[in-house]
């Protein structure tokens, strides 16, 4: 119930604060575990991803300091977070993401960069290797995904652009291959939020 809410509220602050755009929402699978690899600039990241999905609720991983508030730790389970310990994700852990992916068929949503990228000029840092080995053992799709403008959400600007994009899911055989697949895969939705929002400025201007 809080979910739902908090993602119809979310999605309506949404779209009264920016100018939202989101493509390939038809590539998330509407049944089935699945990894959405998403770049990563904000801590809201996760909140904008989960509002933009009316499909099906996904779960994110969320530092474990985060649960040591109990009200806190309250709200962001409901929204469908759970802890990771970033300085050692174990095996439990490990297993534990399985599980979600393979038993509750989640969508899980993984920053495959594996924190948050600062630098504007990079659209993409190069990424780790977790996502792939889960997604293999789980037998589980990966869904790229990425999004442009959420840092801009916190800044005094009047409805600055907002852009989601989804695409193609792709099956992990090899997890060494996968990661140059997935990277190109970011890189090419990065390049085409860059040429779309251009060819906008370019109308605007």
């Amino acid at each position: 119930m809080l979910y739902r809410f908090a993602l119809y509220l979310i999605r309506t602050l949404l779209f009264l604060r920016c100018k939202l755009v989101v493509e390939g929402l038809e590539h998330v699978p509407k049944k089935g575990g699945g990894i959405l690899l998403v770049n990563h600039r904000s801590v809201l990241d996760p909140v904008i991803i989960g509002s933009v999905i009316s499909k099906r609720s996904i779960r994110f991983m969320a530092k474990k300091e985060l649960f040591d508030i109990f009200l806190l730790k309250t709200i962001i389970r409901k929204l469908g977070a759970f802890p990771v310990d970033r300085e050692s994700a174990d095996l439990s852990f490990m297993r534990k993401v399985i599980r979600l992916l393979t038993h509750q068929q989640e969508v899980v949503l993984i920053f495959g960069e594996g924190t948050r990228n600062l630098d504007l000029s990079l659209p993409i840092m190069p990424l780790k290797t977790g996502f792939a080995f889960l997604a293999k053992r789980a037998k589980v799709p990966v869904i790229p995904a990425y999004a442009t403008g959420v840092h801009d959400l916190l800044k005094l600007k009047i409805r600055p652009k907002l852009m989601v994009s989804f695409g193609r899911p792709i099956m992990v055989e090899d997890h060494k291959v996968a990661i140059p697949v997935m990277q190109k895969a970011l890189e090419q939705l990065a390049e085409h939020h860059q040429n779309k929002l251009k060819v906008k400025k370019h109308e605007a201007g």
